[in-house]
């Protein structure tokens, strides 16, 4: 239940206060500060979930049956990304605009927190995402406030935010069923 209420309530605080910004500090402008939009950040609580719902299946009092566990898991680390689609095409049925921006953000943490949760395991690598936004706010802008492809959660709807997040996704699948192909799950 958790990996569909919580991206679907981040999506919709998003585009009810599509207007809203937090100031976060920025090397890469004029100003010391910059503005970041809130759709650069509240997917985050897409990873979140992911994250805490993978690591609850680690702790003991689940660990009861035998089961191949990639398949199973990655349908757990899929769902925020259907959700968060899903609500993107109904908010933007509605005139939303930043639906895209939602479901690009969503896959690109996601896929960050696949790529690390090899090496950081489930319980922190949601801290990965969290630490890139900072980064990007930090240094993805240049002097004329244009966003680096690089920093793609703090980029609008154009096509070239989109590489990298897919690009990061991809490998995360790629990490996720190579790390653990054959992880069977039994009883202890």
């Amino acid at each position: 239940m958790l990996l569909f209420a919580v991206p679907a309530v981040a999506i919709v605080l998003c585009i009810v206060m599509i207007d809203f910004e937090l100031s976060f500090p920025s090397m890469g402008t004029s100003s010391p500060f910059s503005s970041v939009r809130l759709y650069a950040i509240f997917p985050l609580a897409c990873g979140i979930a992911v994250s805490y719902s993978l690591e609850a299946g680690e702790r003991p009092g689940y660990v009861t049956a035998a089961r191949r566990i990639s398949n199973l898991d990655y349908i757990l680390i899929i769902t925020p990304i259907i959700v968060t689609v899903v609500v993107a095409i109904l908010s933007s049925l509605l005139g939303s605009v930043i639906g895209s921006e939602l479901v690009r953000n969503a896959i690109g943490f996601i896929g960050i927190q696949m790529i690390a949760a090899p090496i950081l395991g489930y319980r922190l690598q949601s801290l990965v995402p969290v630490v890139y936004v900072f980064l990007s706010a930090l240094f993805g802008r240049t002097y004329s406030t244009t966003v680096s492809f690089w920093a793609w959660p703090l980029g609008d709807g154009d096509l070239q935010y989109w590489y990298l997040p897919i690009f990061i996704f991809i490998l995360g699948t790629l990490a996720h069923f190579s790390t653990a192909p054959h992880r069977v799950r039994t009883e202890e």
